[in-house]
């Protein structure tokens, strides 16, 4: 089935609150991403609700209001207006002339925060305080979220080898989140999650002993890959090829150690799938998460031709853990106009 799902967000435009929704309309389920990698078939892991985060409230912004200002937004649950943006491209905190400024995504609001507004620098520090709107105290979206990666961390770090339906689960995690995020949010989280010392140890020891982990989790190192490769996440030469040596990694693993069973090769080209589909419906570059699906897509068909190709019910039980909606949503980005057509849905759908 596919799950549905619901984030609040701002519309910066006319201040009032929408809502993002992902269900029945689109291909992408939170559910499926998590389809395990294990034979036996198992239940649907459910992402862990977000912890509370703090609330606390962090200073205003510290300069002065310019003489210049003329215009201020209409109060928020009662505060006194503030200044607004001189202008449409003023940070209204930093007062720098900036094409990135946007509106900040509020959790709840009450009255017109239009002019609740920050550029992507400001927006970075206030994440990083885990601050509250600077204006209406109002909780940002932000605050909650933390909960989310918080946990997204603690489970990267924590799964070892083995535990397939776990890691497979964590690709689940990232693709709700991102789901009803903003673009600089998106790419915010991520570099956090590449620049996190706990989970650099983890990858670093992976790689180190070419863990059986990286390939079970290949849908997440190949997001926040993409993000890097892309240029939409700012990261370090080294961390950005430490996310590209994890997804090399992840499939030799594969190659190498199949899992002995036909449903780790429908299971590794859905994690892929899903990072291209993340991308795609977040409006981000699929340029690098389609190269990559690619590059396992390959890797998924040379394991099943060698091992399980003449096994009979074979392609029935890569089906299990590989959703058609899923091969074919991607099929054009991965495989594009090739003359032999998509290798996957003919090997594996062919009929079906």
């Amino acid at each position: 089935g596919v799950a549905a799902g619901a984030a609040a967000v701002v519309d910066g435009a006319g201040g009032a609150a929408a809502v993002c929704v992902f269900g029945a309309s689109l291909v992408v389920a939170t559910s499926a991403a998590s389809m395990a990698s294990s034979p036996a078939p198992s239940s649907s892991v459910t992402s862990p609700a977000p912890s509370s985060a703090s609330t606390a409230a962090s200073p205003l912004p510290s300069r002065a209001p310019s003489t210049a200002t003329t215009t201020a937004p209409p109060s928020c649950a009662g505060d006194p207006p503030q200044p607004g943006p001189r202008s449409a491209s003023d940070c209204p905190i930093c007062y720098s002339q900036s094409n990135d400024v946007e509106a900040l995504p509020h959790k709840n609001a009450s009255g017109n925060i239009a002019a609740h507004r920050a550029c992507r620098k400001c927006r970075e520090e206030l994440v990083k305080r885990n601050a509250p709107c600077p204006w209406c105290r109002t909780e940002m979206v932000w605050q909650t979220v933390f909960g989310v990666l918080d946990g997204l961390k603690g489970a990267t770090r924590g799964y070892r080898d083995g535990q397939h339906d776990e890691l497979a689960n964590l690709m689940a995690m990232w693709q709700e989140y991102e789901m009803c995020r903003t673009k600089s949010d998106i790419c915010l989280f991520a570099r956090e999650m590449a620049t996190d010392p706990a989970v650099i140890a983890r990858l670093e020891g992976a790689l180190i002993a070419s863990s059986g982990w990286l390939r079970d989790s290949i849908g997440l190192w190949i997001r926040f890959y993409a993000l890097y490769a892309d240029g939409e996440t700012e990261l370090t030469t080294e961390n950005g090829e430490r996310l590209r040596r994890a997804v090399d990694a992840a499939i030799e693993s594969f190659e190498r150690d199949h899992g002995g069973h036909p449903d780790f090769v429908g299971a590794m080209y859905q994690q892929a799938a899903v990072a291209v589909l993340s991308a795609s419906f977040s409006g981000l570059s699929t340029r690098t998460t389609a190269l990559m699906a690619r590059r396992v897509g390959e890797a998924a068909l040379r394991v099943f031709r060698r091992h399980y190709g003449a096994q009979p019910r074979s392609a029935a039980q890569v089906r299990e853990r590989l959703n058609k909606d899923y091969a074919e949503a991607v099929s054009d980005m991965v495989w594009g106009q090739d003359e032999g057509g998509d290798p996957i849905m003919k090997t594996f759908f062919n009929g079906c």
